[in-house]
């Protein structure tokens, strides 16, 4: 089923951010696109897991909801922050990425050249390019997702550092009644529903993760352990 682009009077585009790290750690990827999100009347929805107090207001973008669910889980605080957006668009990105110059105005681009894509993916970059322990951490995740990815439909889409849906897509989300989704698997299910997945290398992030190697193999490993089913 393809559902067009509906109109709104609201916000173009909603971004939507996981976090267990709290304040000021989420400064930096707020910061990197928050000229753009102020002008272009972007809102941006933060479902915060740390349990630290939340920052003052003037600190963060302009129409930033800043919530404090009570989880420390951040496939539950993701779709919960996703849930909470109101744009026809929702843009979601992690809070270890920075986003690269005009990311929310090519998505919203993106979006009204495909009005009936459910799902556009943009790219992943390294960030962390120092060791070859960061490297290889990277190709095993994100490796797929850097660019060039050109603009084509897909059957398997980028995750959630730099995915954009459409708000009736999101509202499609089976997160197994709160337990919370990994974005490959919601996005999976939108594929074998027969809803369009699309890339877009117009837009893209720069993902960091450089935490040693007692770190990485457990991450990689509870990763695994997570989506394998």
């Amino acid at each position: 089923m393809n559902v067009p682009l509906a109109e709104s009077a609201g916000p173009p585009l909603s971004v939507a951010i996981a976090t267990i790290e709290g304040w000021p750690y989420m400064r930096t990827v707020l910061d990197s696109f928050r000229a753009d999100a102020e002008r272009l009347g972007v809102e941006v929805v933060v479902a915060d897991g740390s349990g630290q107090p939340p920052p003052p207001t003037e600190a963060l973008p302009k129409d930033t909801v800043w919530t404090q669910p009570g989880s420390n889980d951040v496939f539950r605080l993701l779709a919960d922050a996703m849930r909470r957006c109101s744009a026809p668009i929702v843009a979601t990105t992690e809070d270890h990425c920075t986003v690269r110059r005009g990311w929310c105005e090519a998505i919203i681009r993106a979006h009204g050249e495909h009005p009936q894509a459910a799902a556009i993916g943009g790219t992943i970059e390294n960030g962390s390019t120092t060791t070859l322990l960061d490297w290889g951490s990277y190709f095993i995740t994100q490796g797929p997702h850097m660019g060039p990815l050109g603009q084509r439909e897909v059957s398997f889409v980028t995750n959630e550092a730099c995915l954009s849906q459409k708000r009736w897509a999101v509202d499609l989300l089976d997160d197994g009644d709160g337990q919370g989704v990994a974005m490959i698997f919601h996005t999976r299910a939108l594929h074998d529903q027969g809803h369009i997945l699309r890339v877009d290398d117009r837009f893209g992030v720069d993902h960091f993760q450089s935490i040693g190697i007692h770190e990485t193999t457990a991450i990689h490993f509870h990763n695994g352990r997570t989506i394998a089913g």
